[in-house]
């Protein structure tokens, strides 16, 4: 099944709360699922040996969605087979919703601390549709990162520090144009590190063609050329225009 599968939601769901009931739509669940997270992120989740729920949302965040762009740079993977007793699926309800606009006022209502929409939302496992990209689903349990089974670092963004690996919507259409490939390799060591610690895979991937060098270059993000910015080394860049600016995914 191609990852195409998992990136939209087709599959029918339906949403039965003490605000009503109403059918959605939810993204198909393939082999994996990932979250993203930051680098310190991945390193604070390492030491704990655990990622637990996230105190505003409540629930542990996931993406059924190998590409999905928003959250830091650092993809961890798991095998669905090992989680799939903890993790639902979120509904995606029309933007018209009558169930969220109640789960809204409900908000409103009880006004303590750390109740936001994206807590109510976690809770009854619904959203808006407009929010369907994220393919998102979500543990309430705490998750083991002895279940992890590989890590990758995700080249994109303008800097290094961005959340967005999104290539899609980043205009122009090439990785660090706010900074130099350079810039990325700390980062990655450091990833690499702490994944050869835990003793799980690590890769470095993109969704762009390619990544801003300086001085009129660009480094052409292909398998060759990933696999060098693994394992610490820039590769030699072109001129800039010679380097197509496109999104792979």
């Amino acid at each position: 099944m191609s990852s195409g599968d998992t990136c939209k939601a087709t599959e029918k769901c339906v949403v039965e709360n003490k605000y009503g009931r109403e059918e959605g739509l939810k993204c198909h669940l393939g082999a994996e699922v990932n979250r993203l997270v930051t680098v310190d992120d991945f390193e604070n989740i390492a030491n704990r040996g655990v990622i637990y729920p996230i105190g505003e949302t409540r629930v542990i965040s996931f993406s059924s969605c190998p590409t999905q762009g928003y959250g830091g740079k650092v993809r961890l993977v798991f095998d669905v087979e090992k989680v799939k007793e903890n993790i639902e699926p979120m509904c995606y309800l029309s933007n018209e919703s009558k169930i969220l606009d109640k789960m809204e006022e409900e908000i409103q209502i009880t006004k303590q601390p750390f109740v936001t929409a994206d807590a109510v939302r976690g809770n009854y496992n619904a959203n808006l549709l407009i929010y369907s990209r994220e393919c998102e689903y979500t543990s309430k349990e705490p998750i083991s990162i002895g279940l992890l089974k590989r890590v990758e670092y995700w080249i994109g963004g303008s800097k290094p520090f961005d959340f967005s690996v999104d290539c899609e919507r980043t205009y122009p259409h090439r990785a660090g144009v706010f900074s130099r490939a350079e810039d990325y390799k700390p980062d990655i060591m450091r990833t690499k590190r702490i994944s050869e610690k835990l003793g799980v895979p690590f890769e470095v991937k993109s969704c762009f063609n390619s990544l801003e060098a300086g001085l009129d270059e660009a480094i052409e993000l292909n398998e060759e050329n990933l696999e060098k910015m693994k394992n610490g080394e820039i590769p030699k860049g072109r001129y800039y225009k010679e380097v197509e600016e496109k999104c792979s995914c």
